[in-house]
C-alpha cells in the first residue's frame, strides 16, 4: 500500500513479509489464544499463497506456450507436404514459405523453452520455502501434514516437469529436418531438387505427430497440475 507523504506511517519502518512470519514464529503456540493461532496460520498460508500462485501462473504460461507450438507445427508440415503436389509456379516463393514457417517453428520451440525455465525457477522458489517454512514448524503433527502435502506436491510437479521436457527435447530433432529441407531448397532452386524430396515425407510426418501427440500430453499434465494445486494447503 502507498501512503501520502503527510501520513505518519511514512515514518514508521516495516518488517519484510518473512520477518512478519518469524516474529510470529518467535511466539510459542501454547502462549496464542485461538484468535491468535488463526491469525498466525492466516499469515502462513498467505506467504505460501504467493509462490504457489507463481508457479500455476508460470505452468499456464507454458502450457499455452506448448499449445501455441503444436498449431505452428503442424502449419509448418502443411507447408512441408505441398511439395507432394508442387504443380510449378514461383519456385522462390514456395522457398519463401517453407522458410518463413520452419522460421516461426523455432520461435515457437525457443518461446516453449523459455516458459518451462520459467516453470522450474517458480518450483525451486516454492519448494524452498515451504521445506524452510517445514523446517520452522514446532508441533509435530502439523509438520508432519505439511511435508506429507509437500512430498504430494513435488512428485505431481516431478510428473508434469518431466512430460514438458520429453515434448520439449522432441521439437529440435523436427527442426532440424525442417531446417535441412529448407536449406536443401534453397540451394536446388528446380522442380527435380523439390520432387526428390518426396521419399522421405513419411518421417517427417511421423516425427511431428510424435511431438504433436506428446505436447498434448503434456498439456493434459498441465491442467491436471493445475487443479490439483488449487486444492493442495501449501504452506
Amino acid at each position: 500500500m502507498i501512503f501520502p507523504r503527510s501520513a505518519p506511517a511514512l515514518a514508521r519502518q516495516r518488517l519484510p513479509v518473512r520477518g512478519l512470519a518469524l516474529a510470529f514464529l518467535a511466539v510459542p503456540l501454547f502462549v496464542l489464544s485461538s484468535g491468535c493461532q488463526s491469525l498466525y496460520f492466516g499469515a502462513m498460508q498467505q506467504m505460501g499463497a504467493h509462490a504457489r500462485q507463481l508457479l500455476v501462473e508460470r505452468v499456464v504460461l507454458a502450457k499455452q506456450a506448448q499449445g501455441e507450438a503444436q498449431e505452428q507445427f503442424k502449419t509448418a508440415l502443411e507447408a512441408f507436404r505441398s511439395t507432394t503436389d508442387f504443380d510449378g509456379g514461383e519456385l522462390e516463393a514456395y522457398y519463401k514459405k517453407i522458410k518463413a514457417e520452419y522460421d516461426r517453428s523455432v520461435q515457437r520451440a525457443q518461446a516453449v523453452e523459455s516458459r518451462i525455465d520459467k516453470v522450474e525457477s517458480a518450483s525451486e522458489r516454492l519448494f524452498d520455502e515451504w521445506q524452510g517454512d517445514i523446517d520452522q514448524m514446532s508441533d509435530p503433527s502439523m509438520k508432519a501434514k505439511n511435508s506429507e502435502l509437500r512430498g504430494d506436491a513435488r512428485r505431481r510437479y516431478a510428473e508434469l516437469i518431466a512430460k514438458m521436457r520429453a515434448a520439449e527435447a522432441k521439437m529440435a530433432p523436427v527442426l532440424t529436418k525442417f531446417k535441412d529441407r529448407v536449406l536443401f531448397i534453397k540451394g536446388n532452386l528446380n522442380y527435380a531438387a523439390i520432387d526428390s524430396l518426396k521419399g522421405d515425407l513419411a518421417s517427417i510426418e511421423g516425427d511431428v505427430g510424435a511431438l504433436i501427440a506428446d505436447m498434448q500430453v503434456s498439456i493434459e499434465e498441465a491442467d491436471a497440475f493445475i487443479a490439483a494445486m488449487g486444492g493442495t494447503q501449501a504452506p
